[in-house]
């Protein structure tokens, strides 16, 4: 799936999922959590730099992901600078 293929498919599962619970979030396990926080990351980037509307539900998406990931040791998210960057443009 494409950049583009991926915006559109993320735009069309966030509108028809009217929110994400962090009840819902926590039953995901870490791993699942920070794949998913990815690909939002790289759907949001690739919505910004296409000036494209759902780019505010994408990043709202990405940082509700993001929060669900507990804490760790060393004060960040999980895996945080490889989430970091997925939304780098």
């Amino acid at each position: 799936m494409n950049h583009k293929e991926l915006v559109k498919h993320s735009a069309d599962v966030l509108s028809k999922t009217p929110f994400l619970t962090f009840t819902n979030l926590f039953q995901l396990r870490r791993e699942e959590l920070h794949n998913l926080s990815l690909k939002l990351g790289e759907a949001y980037r690739e919505a910004y730099m296409a000036s494209g509307e759902e780019e505010g539900a994408l990043l709202e998406a990405y940082r509700n992901v993001r929060r669900a990931l507990p804490i760790e040791e060393n004060g960040k998210r999980y895996r945080a600078w490889e989430a970091y960057l997925a939304c780098q443009y």
